[in-house]
């Protein structure tokens, strides 16, 4: 039996156990998630257990498992294959032509999952945090929450985020905010969290930031979610009820195929629009675009 340890992270006020092998270098494997770091865990918050083994071994290769294809995607680690089993989800990365070299099996019924990793893979690392973003993604949304593709900055302790199809120019307009206003800071460039607590949608930044280094374990009330489309001027229009909830909907994490899983994604976004001003920016990249933004968005009260 392979002797593991546990590791205890803490994201958008959810709880992760990642229980790995003792050869593991956490610090090295993860450094993205060394920000959300606990000594232990709060007993009365939400679980997320993730137990990750050695693959590729004599004693623990991987198998090709059984399951109904439903997905495959293609991201910098490779190629990602996703089948629905009877009792949980598995995805398979694979790199060029090999068979699977990585694995995550997601337990349908309650936040627990598996991972077997190759790690004689340079991106042995880059697989586990890939497989934890997958798996935190479908357990926040059964606490009123959801991870968001989308770029997040924090203006005066309220936070704003920008969405939009990959190109769009998400991380630049952010990077615009912060010229136009000094106290402008980047929560997150990629998957920031959202979550409803406490009667308030908060944001929160995560470990998964894309190509910008940005892991910040902080949280703040939402004021405004936009969905970016470039044009050839500039022009901003508020979203309400069904519009917003299109704007949105698309930037979520979720398995298409779960109608459980979908349902509490659409309720909590229908909670989340009407407390948070949704809006469309049709727009070119310059500061006059940020401000527009910032003018519809930050009005008095």
């Amino acid at each position: 039996m392979e002797e593991t340890k546990k590791y205890y992270y803490q994201i958008a006020g959810i709880n992760i156990h990642l229980d790995l092998p003792v050869k593991c270098n956490v610090r090295k494997l993860l450094p993205t998630f060394e920000p959300f770091r606990t000594a232990s865990y709060k007993k009365d918050q939400p679980n997320l257990i993730l137990s990750v083994g050695e693959a590729n071994s004599a004693m623990h290769p991987i198998k090709e498992k059984k399951g109904k294809p439903i997905s495959v995607s293609h991201n910098d680690l490779g190629h990602l294959f996703v089948y629905d089993g009877i009792m949980a989800y598995v995805f398979h990365l694979r790199t060029s032509s090999e068979g699977p070299k990585h694995c995550l099996t997601m337990s349908k019924m309650d936040a627990m999952g598996s991972m077997e990793i190759d790690f004689s893979d340079p991106l042995a690392g880059k697989a586990i945090t890939s497989f934890t973003r997958i798996a935190f993604s479908q357990a926040i949304l059964k606490e009123n929450g959801m991870l968001i593709h989308a770029s997040a900055v924090e203006l005066n302790g309220e936070a704003f985020l920008f969405m939009g199809k990959s190109g769009t120019g998400k991380s630049t307009h952010s990077m615009l905010w912060q010229q136009c206003f000094p106290s402008c800071n980047l929560l997150n460039d990629d998957n920031p969290a959202v979550r409803i607590t406490g009667g308030k949608v908060m944001a929160y930044g995560t470990p998964w930031s894309g190509k910008t280094p940005c892991y910040k374990n902080k949280a703040y009330p939402v004021k405004g979610m936009v969905l970016l489309e470039q044009a050839k001027a500039n022009h901003f229009t508020q979203l309400k009820g069904i519009e917003a909830f299109i704007a949105i909907l698309p930037g979520c994490s979720v398995i298409q195929q779960d109608e459980q899983l979908h349902d509490l994604l659409c309720n909590t976004l229908t909670w989340l629009i009407e407390g948070v001003t949704v809006g469309k920016l049709q727009c070119l990249p310059n500061e006059a675009a940020a401000r527009l933004c910032a003018a519809h968005l930050i009005k008095q009260e």
